[in-house]
């Protein structure tokens, strides 16, 4: 049936007709990306018992990415039974897409392209974060349709344990002693494991300042003075970042964007929407209130951080229920995304009890000299977590959202907190001083940085498909 999407987040490659030459390396994963073996192309003809297992199979050959000037091309084959199906692609990547089982005779698609033969095509992906598409029309009457998800993973969950809450400090106890046992603590947040059953769109990255500008540059107030000098010193720094900008492409490991106010991350993901002709999620209007509110209907105030029609204080945000656009991820999504399927353990790289250079694997822990200048580091260079998401720990604080409640006293009912720690994160600690920022071994899934309102942070966009 037309649009009916295949349910999986990898391309499945059959090898039907497939012709293997030389000693090529291949690598076989299952279809949520987990390598299974290696093996030599002389050993994988004799070794298909693998295509008898329910199990999506996924076969990269090694030998087939090259670089092509500054950007990556491989080639992918997959059967077409589907009418639609889901792949990823970096951004600026060129991609060559062989459909078997099918001669075809036109394309549709907007990106740069070219039907390179009966069965194949190439085209280059976009250099923002977006779903490019591509259809097909084949010999037989029938039109396939190939979802692009650019900078961004595509998970469908189906039945998927994923685990929520965190047991850690901000715990009371039940009984008023001196009993600090397990069982006597009450945590505002108890780990649970829960079934999953959706289908996601979600930034591989953090949204860097190349992206960030793309769709905002035109939405920031970046002339006005501010009796606030941080704030002045930010809007000379996006200045200096537009003047820079190369607006015909933005590099995939591009410099995270690190001052976003949670105003602009709201904006930003409504102008995601609408460049996809999604309708967008946050609606926006004047209200009265002094302070940060969470209302019960998931509606909250946020700073205005632009002065512009709507005041210059305070805004009230509502959720459009009929929204199929981008959006932060509410404070579960975060927790079980930035697990990225693991059940144990305080961070990605383990717990506090674990070497620092495990931690320095996944997160830009220890510099301090970036901050005045409000720099930041290279996304996407660092290990990812079992979801392949980049950088959730310790380049910059990401915004999330509380959908309706928080339930963290320490929190003060503010809509939304900071996730993840940054690169300042500091290596060394002494009960003698003072800091600002927090030691790398309290920063875990359960740490959390108030928002107060006017706090700055990084950007990551989910979108929820189903």
């Amino acid at each position: 049936m037309r649009g009916k999407t295949m349910k999986i987040n990898k391309i499945i490659l059959f090898l039907a007709g497939f012709t293997f030459c030389g000693a090529s390396e291949y690598f076989m994963y299952d279809a949520r990306g987990v390598l299974l073996k290696k093996i030599e192309s002389n050993d994988l003809k004799n070794d298909l018992s693998f295509l008898k297992t329910k199990t999506p199979i996924l076969i990269q050959k090694k030998s087939n990415k090259q670089k092509v000037g500054s950007f990556s091309e491989y080639s992918i084959m997959f059967n077409m039974n589907r009418d639609s199906v889901w792949i990823e692609s970096e951004k600026n990547e060129v991609l060559k897409l062989c459909f078997e089982n099918s001669r075809i005779i036109s394309i549709e698609t907007a990106l740069p392209s070219e039907i390179l033969n009966n069965s194949c095509v190439s085209l280059r992906s976009p250099s923002n974060n977006t779903v490019a598409k591509l259809i097909i029309n084949d010999h037989l009457n029938n039109t396939k349709y190939v979802n692009i998800a650019v900078g961004m993973k595509h998970f469908v969950f189906q039945n998927e344990n994923v685990k929520l809450g965190f047991n850690g400090g901000g715990y009371s106890l039940k009984n008023k002693s001196f009993d600090d046992s397990e069982n006597n603590r009450v945590y505002p947040d108890p780990e649970k494991l829960v079934k999953l059953n959706a289908e996601y769109l979600v930034d591989k990255y953090s949204i860097t300042n190349c992206e960030f500008l793309q769709y905002m540059g035109n939405e920031m107030n970046l002339k006005d003075s501010f009796e606030n000098e941080q704030k002045n010193n930010i809007v000379k720094m996006w200045n200096s970042r537009i003047n820079r900008l190369n607006e015909t492409k933005c590099e995939t490991n591009d410099s995270a964007a690190n001052v976003v106010y949670l105003y602009q991350a709201l904006v930003y993901a409504n102008q995601r929407s609408l460049a996809e002709d999604l309708e967008p999620y946050y609606i926006f209007e004047k209200t009265d209130a002094k302070q940060s509110l969470l209302y019960p209907d998931s509606s909250f105030t946020v700073v205005n951080s632009e002065k512009k029609e709507l005041g210059d204080h305070w805004i009230k945000v509502s959720v459009n229920p009929k929204s199929n656009g981008y959006r932060l991820p509410y404070y579960d999504e975060w927790m079980f995304l930035a697990r990225g399927g693991l059940t144990d353990g305080q961070a990605v790289w383990g717990d506090s009890s674990k070497n620092l250079s495990d931690a320095l694997a996944y997160a830009w822990f220890g510099d301090s000299t970036s901050y005045k200048m409000h720099r930041s580091k290279p996304v996407g260079l660092l290990n990812p977590n079992g979801y392949e998401l980049y950088d959730v720990f310790g380049l910059v604080n990401e915004f999330v959202l509380f959908p309706g409640k928080n339930p963290f006293e320490s929190l003060h009912n503010t809509p939304s907190c900071l996730k993840g720690g940054d690169f300042r994160t500091r290596l060394h600690h002494s009960y003698n001083e003072i800091y600002i920022e927090p030691y790398w071994k309290w920063v875990n899934y359960g740490y959390s940085k108030i928002n107060y309102g006017s706090s700055i942070g990084g950007v990551r966009l989910v979108r929820k498909l189903k």
